[in-house]
């Protein structure tokens, strides 16, 4: 079980580290991370979308996972910022 966990932590800090989406490429997403609730699901384009599926803190980051769903691919990314920061 200790290993599937460090597996796990790596693949999610490599997803975080990989990401392509940044507020100026896809601001409807960064808007959503900023205001909506778990379960908002909401289009990136006319063939892609996106659902924020739940939302963490450990006291110090706020970390929300989103599944993204695009024609050639299906992602969950997770998306950390401490107070007053910028979603990485």
């Amino acid at each position: 079980m200790r290993h599937f966990s460090l597996v796990f932590a790596g693949l999610l800090l490599a997803g975080c580290v990989s990401s392509n989406f940044s507020r100026s490429s896809t601001p409807e997403l960064y808007s959503a991370l900023d205001t909506q609730r778990d379960g908002y699901t909401a289009s990136l384009s006319s063939s892609s979308s996106f659902e924020i599926v739940s939302t963490h803190t450990d006291g110090t980051r706020l970390c929300r996972v989103v599944n993204i769903d695009q024609p050639d691919r299906f992602v969950t990314e997770s998306f950390c910022k401490v107070r007053g920061g910028e979603w990485r």
